[in-house]
This record gives C-alpha cells, structure tokens and sequence, in this order.
C-alpha cells in the first residue's frame, strides 16, 4: 500500500532525473569538444613545425 502512495511521486521526479541527466551529457559533450580542438590546434602548429624543419633542415 505504502509503494502504491509513492507512485505519483516517483513518476513527477523521473522527467527531473532525466533532464538533469541529459544536462550533464551535454555539458561532457561541449567539453570534450573544447579539449579536442585545442588539441587539434597543437596537432596542426606540431605538423607546421615539421613542415618547416624538412624545408629548412639548416635551422
């Protein structure tokens, strides 16, 4: 009986837990977003880098 009075309130937290849920997904989302492009930046500037040394092996 005492599960049966708990319902409702079980069923108006679920789409709270879900939204916050989905929240934190999407703030781990732009995250890895942000550290990937930084990375991406290193990758081309190490790549450059590169370039340069095979052109100009004096330097």
């Amino acid at each position: 009986m005492s599960v049966i009075a708990f319902l409702p309130l079980l069923l108006s937290v679920v789409p709270l837990v879900i939204c916050i849920l989905l929240l934190v997904w999407i703030h781990d989302i732009k995250m890895n977003s942000v550290r990937q492009v930084e990375q991406n930046k290193q990758i081309i500037q190490l790549l450059h880098d590169m370039n340069n040394k095979t052109k100009n092996p004096n330097m």
